[in-house]
Order: structure tokens, then sequence, then C-alpha cells
């Protein structure tokens, strides 16, 4: 999700699904996209899916993924499905804890900043370890009927390299039954 370097001819795009397993806990899944059209290295396809579990103990969950207007939760895993050889791929699995606060600015806007940090379980199609720390903020309109858009900002450190990287997103997404499932799809 917050891999991408931020090079300005690729789109990356997301789609994700969330269930409410219970009023405070969350499973979704998501599944990465390249357009071939804005990117001259690598073709079009289907990258790495993430399985994520999120938790807001207190709360309940029910408009969005990961909206609980509190501190919460969670940990993503991105599974190696796509091809390494076309850029689809960082070949390796990578376990990613995450905690995140969401402070309300009136009914329909919120700001939430995030910390996470992402670990390749094994190497990736480059040969190195991925070590990441990302730092992020996001701020978002939440509809009465369920929509929302969200902008998000990253920091993105490497661990191994000391470098680091920024990048950005924005997400849009609807609940399609109340207090169940939701689909978005973000744009990086």
């Amino acid at each position: 999700m917050f891999l991408n370097s931020g090079v300005s001819d690729s789109l990356s795009a997301e789609l994700g699904y969330a269930y409410s397993l219970t009023p405070s806990a969350n499973l979704s899944a998501s599944l990465s996209y390249l357009d071939s059209q804005l990117d001259s290295v690598f073709g079009a396809g289907i990258g790495d899916p993430t399985l994520t579990f999120s938790r807001a103990p207190g709360v309940d969950i029910s408009i969005s993924p990961w909206v609980p207007r509190q501190i919460g939760t969670g940990i993503s895993m991105i599974l190696p499905t796509g091809k390494t050889s076309e850029g689809h791929s960082l070949g390796a699995t990578v376990v990613a804890p995450f905690v995140g606060l969401v402070f309300p600015i009136g009914d329909s806007f919120s700001i939430f900043p995030g910390a996470m940090y992402m670990r390749s379980l094994d190497k990736t199609f480059t040969g190195k370890d991925l070590d990441l720390a990302v730092l992020d903020l996001g701020g978002g309109w939440l509809s009465s009927k369920g929509t929302w858009i969200r902008l998000y900002v990253a920091l993105i450190r490497d661990l191994k390299s000391d470098e680091s990287y920024y990048n950005s997103a924005i997400s849009v997404g609807r609940v399609l039954f109340a207090n169940c499932a939701s689909i978005w799809v973000d744009v990086i």
C-alpha cells in the first residue's frame, strides 16, 4: 500500500473490501493494480494482495473500514502473488503492524495520523529484506449515507538504507451494508 515511491509516470490503484467481524473489529482484503499506459517500464497487471485485521476496542466501527474515532491497532500482511519480473510484486511476505488515531472535526470531517512498521519475512525480489517505518497523515470527508473520500500523505523511512520517501494516496469508498461491508479504491 505505501510501497510506491511516488514516480510521476505511474499510477497504481488498490481495490479493497472490508467486513466487520465484531462491532469493534474488521477484516479487510485489497488487491493492487498498475496501469501500463502511465508506466513505460512495466505492463499493466495485478499486484500482491493485502489482508488486514484492525481493532478499535470499545468502539463500534460502523461507517468505513477504519474510522473508530479513537485509537486503533491492527496488522496487515502482504502476500507475494504478483509477477516480480513485471514489477507487480515484492516477491516476499510482508508483515505490517500499525496504530492510528482519529480526530473528528465536526460530523463529516476527520484527521487521522498513523504509524506502521513493515518487515519482510524473507528476501524481496531485490535480494534484500524490507524494513520500513511509515508515518502517515490523512484527512477525510464522510457522508451520512456512507460514502467517503480521504487523502493520505506518508513519510516512508527505509531503515536498512537510511533513505526516506514521500507518498500520497486518495481513497474513495462506500459502505455496502450497514455495520458490515465496505468497498473502496485507493489511487496512489
